[in-house]
């Protein structure tokens, strides 16, 4: 006989309801994860939310002039920046939204900038001022007054004798108080000065270094003082700051040429951890470039990982001296100058 309840229910009923509420909660929990699971594996899915992540990241950055685009695992950024600092640090924005879609899931193989500059405004014209005309009043002519002659002089000197008839001319018109004046003074404004001329030095182009001289010179530098990072890290010690300042100095001489940064690794790790690590570190040392004033469209990077050693071996000098940073220098072909990156 069955126990019964205050509310004068059998107690087995009451522990069949729980029973059933907790397997339909266990349901909907399985269900969810397995939801979760299969959108988590949808390329699709983790696209758009990469896409999101970055269109986001720009808005709380205020940078609503630029937009993503994600196509064959590229991520472009296009729109119209209106300076050189805020076209770098966008690219950056979107670069560091996108890491974990590029170093975890690997469903974004790389970040291309395809921002291009705001064109200055146009120059505001503004109207050369009037010289005024100089109005200069001559001073007033006191006229010495002629002698005063008696009527009958008049009289006797208009009248012409037999003797000079011919000859006679009439004698000039007096007036008391001076001859009038009828001709105003022109006065001319003295010439208005030019401005100075601004004379400009032509550029002598035969004075830019050739492609052989710029690999030259980065070499040397690198030689000199090379980059340091972290031990299994893109991290940039800081130590290298004076390094990446004379290489700037250097990519903005060669800025006429194509300049490809190169990452290298040593044997140590799998090749495809090689390869990563040394795409990485390329990109570090672009990126710091770029925020020197080099300019984005002119640089690139790309990680050899360890297929390049200059030195074979396992020892630690080798070792140390195939996990190093070089420089590529070309010329821009036409179709180079003319498409955007």
């Amino acid at each position: 006989m069955n126990r019964q309840t205050p509310d004068n229910k059998p107690a087995n009923a009451r522990y069949s309801i729980v029973s059933w509420l907790g397997l339909g909660s266990l349901t909907c929990a399985i269900a969810a994860m397995f939801a979760a699971f299969f959108s988590a594996g949808d390329p699709k899915i983790a696209l758009d939310g990469a896409r999101i992540d970055a269109a986001a990241a720009l808005a709380r950055s205020g940078f609503s002039w630029a937009e993503v685009e994600i196509e064959d695992r590229v991520a472009s950024i296009r729109g119209e920046a209106p300076g050189e600092p805020e076209r770098v640090m966008a690219f950056e924005v979107v670069s560091k939204a996108l890491r974990p879609a590029m170093l975890e899931s690997r469903i974004i193989t790389k970040v291309r900038s395809h921002l291009t500059l705001a064109p200055p405004p146009a120059p505001i014209a503004v109207p050369e001022p009037e010289v005024p005309v100089a109005l200069v009043v001559p001073p007033p002519v006191i006229a010495t007054p002629a002698p005063v002659q008696s009527v009958a002089a008049v009289e006797t000197s208009m009248e012409p004798t037999a003797a000079t008839a011919a000859s006679w001319v009439a004698p000039p018109v007096q007036f008391p108080n001076g001859e009038p004046l009828f001709a105003a003074a022109v006065v001319t404004p003295a010439p208005v000065a030019s401005p100075a001329t601004i004379e400009t030095s032509s550029v002598d182009k035969s004075a830019a270094p050739a492609p052989a001289t710029c690999k030259v010179e980065f070499a040397a530098t690198l030689a000199s003082s090379a980059i340091v990072f972290a031990r299994d890290s893109a991290a940039i010690d800081k130590q290298s700051r004076s390094a990446l300042d004379k290489l700037a100095g250097i990519a903005k001489r060669c800025n006429r040429f194509n300049l490809a940064v190169e990452g290298h690794t040593d044997g140590n790790g799998g090749r495809t951890h090689n390869q990563d690590l040394s795409q990485r570190r390329a990109e570090a040392v672009r990126t710091a470039l770029i925020n020197r004033g080099v300019d984005i469209d002119h640089i690139s990077a790309r990680g050899l990982g360890s297929a390049h050693p200059i030195e074979q071996g396992n020892s630690e000098t080798a070792q140390a001296r195939n996990r190093r940073i070089e420089f590529a220098v070309s010329e821009r072909t036409s179709a180079t100058k003319t498409s955007k990156k």
